[in-house]
């Protein structure tokens, strides 16, 4: 018997495409069944088991998110500029001189003290390792972090450190950090620990070790006639997350804007921005309109749809002289300050995001 032979044709043999594989249909046994158990139940049994469905589903899904939000963290990342937008231009980048919002700003970024503010005004270490406190409160005693560098690359040690207290005690500097440190006797045990001893035992002096550190090696031969006209006060020297790079001005010699970079040496790590900028205005209607512009990504004191509220220690009071016979009559006084409104006052003028306080001292900062 002969075979005959048969061709087939070749696309007899041809896979199926990526289409034809995605879109073939699966029946899976399982769920086959229940759809055709469900279709022969009355329609009441079926609107059960449509709820139940749901329920099912948005069970799943809630408890899917809450494992998410346990499991997965969110990490900033590093990059990026922020512009920041002042009323005023700076004067004093430092930390014995700066008194408005602007230079304490700037002050802020580029120096860096023995403690900082932290969470809920706290006070936590920045270039300090720990300290102890003797118990009749009166010696602080603190030590330095290992390898702490300014931004020029120079060592910062605990002559550093004295010589920025000193300067702060020194009258003929007036500086606004004077009364935080008058009476305080501050020396260098070695170069990495220092001490402070007070007249008395005062609670709220851990504040007072905030204030920036200045590097004693490009300070000392400036004398005070000259110290608020140095040069140094417009290109810091510090330990801060930031280093100052350039500046703009006007046609006038105004400072226009500031450019900081990261410093990358910094004791508590790289600042996850790369780059801060501020911009200076002259007034808070220019302001307002950079910032609804978008020309500037943030400032403080204007109401925004993505402002951040913030504790902002600053009081607005009035004080009555006493050398006036109308207000030396400690019941006129008392009267007048009856008389203010001040919870109205803070709804008011300060659109409710200020506290009404009866004294000059900041809530929260202690009594003692």
């Amino acid at each position: 018997m002969e075979e005959e032979e048969y061709e087939l044709p070749i696309d007899s043999f041809k896979a199926p495409s990526f289409k034809e594989r995605l879109f073939r249909k699966h029946e899976l046994p399982f769920f086959e069944g229940i759809g055709d158990y469900v279709r022969t139940r009355t329609p009441g049994d079926q609107f059960i088991f449509l709820l139940l469905g749901l329920l099912i589903f948005v069970t799943s899904l809630v408890g899917f998110l809450k494992l998410q939000s346990l499991i997965m963290i969110t990490q900033p990342a590093h990059g990026g500029t922020l512009t920041e937008g002042d009323v005023g231009s700076p004067r004093f980048i430092n930390p014995l001189l700066a008194l408005s919002d602007t230079d304490q700003d700037l002050t802020a970024l580029t120096y860096a003290g023995l403690m900082g503010i932290g969470p809920n005004n706290t006070v936590v270490p920045v270039l300090a390792d720990s300290y102890i406190v003797s118990p009749d409160g009166k010696t602080y005693q603190f030590t330095l972090k290992k390898n702490l560098v300014f931004s020029d690359g120079s060592p910062l040690t605990a002559d550093d450190v004295v010589y920025t207290i000193q300067k702060a005690q020194d009258p003929s500097l007036k500086s606004p950090q004077h009364g935080n440190w008058a009476g305080v006797q501050a020396i260098a045990l070695d170069p990495h620990t220092v001490q402070f001893t007070l007249p008395v035992a005062y609670s709220q002096f851990i504040y007072a070790t905030t204030i920036g550190i200045l590097p004693a090696h490009v300070w000392r031969n400036i004398t005070d006639e000259n110290f608020p006209f140095s040069t140094l006060e417009m290109n810091p020297i510090g330990a801060g997350p930031f280093i100052a790079t350039n500046s703009g001005h006007n046609s006038s010699g105004v400072i226009t804007s500031y450019n900081l970079k990261a410093n990358s040496k910094y004791v508590l790590g790289k600042p996850y921005l790369d780059n801060f900028s501020f911009k200076f205005f002259t007034d808070q209607t220019t302001l307002t309109t950079a910032l609804t512009q978008g020309s500037i990504d943030s400032a403080y004191g204007i109401e925004s749809k993505h402002f951040i509220k913030a504790p902002y220690s600053h009081v607005f009071a009035v004080f009555f002289n006493s050398s006036d016979p109308i207000f030396n009559n400690p019941s006129t006084r008392q009267a007048l300050s009856v008389a203010i409104d001040r919870t109205n006052l803070t709804k008011k003028t300060l659109s409710g995001y200020a506290t009404a306080i009866s004294g000059p001292v900041p809530p929260g900062r202690g009594n003692s």
